[in-house]
């Protein structure tokens, strides 16, 4: 009986230290870390009071770097507020463009709206994505077709 009362009271022990060892596996996690790394950016932009004093953010190259890695990040959220961001830039360098023109395509619509909202906004008058954009005009919702409209009109009058 001793044994048996042993093994339960181990097994009680296991069993309520397992939540607590799942969560510090999960939180060291690179990928983890990762998208804190992320999620402090947009914060810290908007701390520095950048987005609410000035219209237009300069494409410095630091700037630049942490958009590039939060439009290819996991989380839907930092995508979308990376193109937010970028459509607010005073130029678009080739890799925003390329970047947010990969990001038409994106899985999520949040995003795939954003992104045209940021290359309108940049005046981008890149026609090689009219195709694309025909696609999205197609669309079930009504927000991206709006937005490759809005884009494709932006084009037209840019030319």
């Amino acid at each position: 009986m001793l044994i048996y009362g042993k093994l339960k009271q181990f097994c009680f022990g296991i069993i309520w230290l397992f939540p607590f060892l799942l969560l510090i596996l999960i939180l060291t996690h690179p990928r983890v870390r990762e998208e804190a790394k992320f999620q402090s950016w947009f914060k810290q932009i908007k701390d520095a009071g950048v987005l609410n004093a000035q219209p237009r953010i300069a494409p410095t190259a630091p700037t630049l770097s942490v958009l590039h890695l939060a439009i290819h990040s996991q989380n839907k959220i930092e995508r979308m507020k990376a193109a937010w961001v970028m459509g607010r830039l005073t130029s678009a360098p080739q890799s925003v463009e390329s970047d947010l023109i990969g990001a038409i395509e994106d899985r999520d619509m949040i995003v795939q709206s954003a992104a045209m909202a940021a290359l309108v906004s940049l005046k981008i008058t890149n026609a090689s994505i009219l195709p694309q954009l025909d696609e999205k005009l197609k669309s079930q919702d009504a927000g991206i077709s709006f937005y490759a409209a809005e884009l494709m009109e932006a084009i037209a009058q840019r030319r």
